[in-house]
Order: C-alpha cells, then structure tokens, then sequence
C-alpha cells in the first residue's frame, strides 16, 4: 500500500486549460468595443461597393452598347427600363429601375416586337440613377458608333448617387457625340444633379 503521495504528485502533474469567467467577459467586453468602433466602417465600406459596382455596371452597358453598334453595323439602343424590366421608359430621365441594351430594328429608341435584347440591368433601391437633360430616357449608337439621344442631342451624362448626394460619393458616366464614354469618381455638382 502506499501513503498517498502517488495520488498527490499527479494531482499536481495536471495543468488546467481554459479561460477563466473574468477572463471570459473581459474578452467580450473588448470584442464588443471593437466591433462598436468598426461597424460604421464597414457600413460605409458596403455602401462605397454598391456605388461603385452598380456605375461600372452602367458604364460596361454603354461601352458594350457601342461595340455591339459596330459589330454588328446595327442601331444599338440603351434605354431606361420601365419598372417591370420589360420596356422603355418614354419621358423623363430616372433610369433608376434599370436599363435594357438591345440591337434597334423595330421602332426607334424603344424596346419592342423584332428587336434583338442583349442585357436587361435591374435597379438597385438604394441608388439613384439620373441622365442629365440632354440624354433623357435612352442613347442609340449608329453603325458607325455615333451616339444619340431621343432630344437629339450628341452627348450627355448619367449620375449614380447614393442617399449621400456628395461629391466624393457619386459617380457619373459621360458619353459624347462619337459614343465615347469617360467613367469619373466625382461628380461636382451631385448635390443639384443626383436628383
């Protein structure tokens, strides 16, 4: 028999593992202000993504739209969507409910029966979609590339805001008569042009 030193000795031998309760709450307690700090930041980060995908979006549209033009040596037409995705809107200049890109074979400017429909882009509610007055509600590339707008005109511009209508935190596509389109990161005016 022994004297109970064995049982001791490996009592001892053994480490504990683990946290204590107090260490345990001062690691939530950190973790919590942490994550206090860092959530408006990546709310702002979010939005910052959403912006900035949905104008590179539009701005692939219309380069892709003018590509399809020469291409094909066709009318190619991107339009406002009308809410339901299925048609052009005919007055106004929101294009916030999307846009569809289609090759122009039927009646000008507008999406109908024998027209060739190459994307269809849904609207984002959280962002605003504008054309300045001079493009309206669609932009028609010729054969040759040439834009135009339903008004006629030669060159216009889109701004895509967010509910912060800042400078900084908007961004517009600008198409000019030859149906290039220039991408900017600022809009200088989007507190009056953001709609």
């Amino acid at each position: 028999m022994g004297d109970g030193r064995g049982v001791i000795r490996n009592f001892e031998r053994q480490s504990q593992t683990g946290l204590t309760l107090v260490e345990l709450l001062i690691t939530l307690a950190v973790a919590a202000v942490v994550l206090t700090l860092g959530a408006p930041s990546l709310a702002t980060l979010l939005k910052d993504s959403g912006l900035r995908q949905h104008a590179v979006s539009l701005h692939s549209a219309v380069i892709r739209g003018r590509t399809e033009a020469l291409s094909r040596a066709s009318f190619v037409t991107l339009c406002a969507a009308t809410q339901d995705l299925n048609s052009c809107r005919t007055s106004g200049g929101d294009w916030s409910d999307g846009w569809l890109l289609f090759v122009d074979q039927g009646t000008p400017l507008q999406y109908d029966e024998g027209d060739t429909l190459l994307l269809v882009q849904g609207g984002d509610s959280q962002i605003s979609v504008t054309a300045d007055s001079g493009l309206g509600v669609a932009l028609s590339f010729s054969a040759k590339g040439f834009a135009q707008s339903p008004s006629g005109t030669t060159a216009g511009r889109l701004i895509v805001c967010d509910d912060r209508r800042t400078s900084s935190k908007s961004r517009s596509v600008t198409i000019n008569r030859l149906g290039n389109s220039v991408f900017s990161k600022t809009v200088s005016d989007a507190a009056t042009a953001c709609g």
